[in-house]
């Protein structure tokens, strides 16, 4: 079990703080988008599938969209319009998607992705227009009807169910502290969205959040409890050495009962060492116990209590393990004789590095090799697109780590440029390159005279840069006439070269690499 704050782990806490930047003047951007798409409260809410959230992330970053921005209405890359021309590529076929509405289709593994996005991002804009609303009255100020439409706005966008429980409780929370700032008179939208900021963080930050039920979730690290009828997987009981267990008698002035006892009454080492018990019946695979033995800054060595050699008599255990608490030292070097003796680090990557691997069976003390059998089960073939590629490229190993441990992209790429393209990527001019090659080559081998130049490059360019213009995969206004001109100017330069050796092409056929 983890205690944290919860601005550390809170899912509403980052739920919040990715719905104000939302909110946050007239722009929209796309990852802010995506992290709120993330939100699995989001997604109870709108009854999205965790497994379907990242098809529907690929199908955001597939229809070309960056933002979301008031006055740029038929701007191609606007969010809205992105989704528009999803919406239609689940109803139209491609040629009419082109002819009617000049929209090339976008393809849909399920007609339900494109409900989902769209339920989504109306959600989203009905929530930041109601949160918005205070600045629609002449005064704008806080009021209890205006604190009751964040709390009906917030649970809009989010569903506390029976699995967050904790989440619930930090809302309401979060609710009792807006509402002290009832009646504070705010100067504009972004004061206002500024406010609910610092509120969320300052209020998340003093409320200690934490992972699991006590004693039934994740791992409980506690004094010893009575839990006999809870069963536990694995228990470590820490601190059975000579005088720190069970403890000493209550000999303070305060225990009245300390001369005069009577047979129902309990000290606390007895009351230790019934917890012992319980304990060692919780456990339900193992159960270590374990002791400080040594000092090695003081060169002194300690025993353990009776209770201990007591359970190592009744389970016939001969020798201790002894274990380094710190695995830095240089103390804990182990030759290979220690080794074999079982005076093993804990810190078996280490050991496991930097000694001779083949000359100790050190690998049985923490694996079994039978369980290492691969179980092989009837997945889905998993896909590797060209994002990952280049990411791999650029860095092997963070990629090659991220995909083995699940660990996809959401925090470390949050700085991508997501106004729009100023520059063609390499990916997509040769995506434009080869629908241009594909009807330039084929002439090369005719008996006809070679007829491309400038002019009929424009004509064959032309429909190939309209249709990405409106799939928002190409430049807009001057930074795209600057790259069309340069897609032509590297055309022409490639007819020459073709032209030059038009007679070699002739003599044979084309060959495709």
């Amino acid at each position: 079990m983890t205690d944290v704050n919860a601005n550390e782990a809170s899912l509403l806490y980052r739920g919040l703080m990715n719905f104000w930047e939302i909110c946050s003047g007239n722009f929209v951007r796309k990852n802010d988008l995506l992290k709120l798409l993330r939100n699995p409260l989001l997604q109870k809410k709108i009854r999205i599938h965790s497994e379907d959230v990242q098809e529907l992330e690929k199908l955001i970053e597939t229809s070309g969209v960056r933002y979301e921005e008031s006055g740029r209405e038929n701007d191609t890359f606007q969010i809205s319009n992105g989704l528009k021309r999803i919406r239609l590529s689940s109803i139209l076929s491609q040629e009419a998607a082109w002819t009617k509405y000049k929209i090339s289709q976008i393809p849909l593994e399920s007609e339900e992705y494109s409900l989902h996005l769209t339920l989504f991002w109306e959600t989203v804009l009905k929530v930041k227009k109601d949160i918005l609303s205070f600045f629609a009255n002449e005064t704008i100020r806080w009021t209890s009807e205006y604190l009751k439409v964040v709390q009906t706005s917030i649970e809009e966008l989010f569903e506390f169910s029976e699995e967050y429980e904790q989440e619930a409780k930090l809302f309401h929370s979060w609710l009792q502290s807006l509402s002290e700032w009832e009646g504070i008179q705010l100067q504009n939208p972004e004061q206002g969205i500024s406010l609910l900021k610092f509120l969320t963080e300052q209020v998340f930050n003093q409320i200690p959040y934490r992972k699991g039920a006590y004693l039934t979730g994740g791992v409980t690290i506690s004094l010893l409890q009575p839990m006999r009828p809870i069963p536990f997987k694995h228990i470590y009981v820490l601190g059975l050495g000579e005088g720190k267990f069970p403890g000493s008698d209550d000999i303070s002035q305060l225990n009245l009962r300390k001369h005069f006892r009577e047979e129902w009454d309990i000290s606390k080492r007895e009351i230790q060492e019934f917890l012992l018990w319980e304990t060692i019946h919780s456990a339900k695979e193992s159960i270590t116990f374990s002791y400080v033995g040594k000092n090695l800054q003081e060169d002194k060595t300690f025993e353990p209590c009776s209770h201990f050699l007591e359970i190592m008599e009744f389970l016939e255990v001969k020798d201790v393990v002894r274990l380094p608490l710190h695995s830095y030292s240089i103390k804990y070097e182990h030759t290979l004789r220690e080794l074999k003796q079982g005076l093993v680090s804990y810190d078996f990557a280490r050991v496991w590095v930097n000694g001779k691997r083949k000359d100790h069976p050190v690998l049985d003390r923490f694996q079994n090799p039978d369980e290492l059998i691969k179980n092989h089960s009837d997945l889905s073939r998993s896909t590797i697109d060209v994002k990952e590629l280049s990411q791999f490229l650029s860095d092997p190993l963070d990629t090659y780590l991220k995909r083995k441990l699940a660990m996809y992209l959401e925090e470390e790429y949050a700085e991508e440029n997501e106004k729009e393209p100023f520059y063609l990527d390499a990916i997509e001019e040769t995506h434009i390159l080869k629908k241009v090659h594909a009807l330039m080559i084929p002439d090369l081998v005719l008996e006809k005279p070679w007829v491309w130049d400038q002019e009929k490059i424009v004509q064959a360019v032309t429909p190939i840069l309209e249709k990405e213009k409106f799939s928002a995969k190409f430049p807009a206004s001057v930074f795209g006439k600057i790259q069309e001109a340069d897609l032509v100017q590297y055309l022409v330069k490639l007819v020459n070269t073709f032209r030059n050796g038009n007679l070699f092409f002739k003599e044979g056929s084309i060959i495709r690499i």
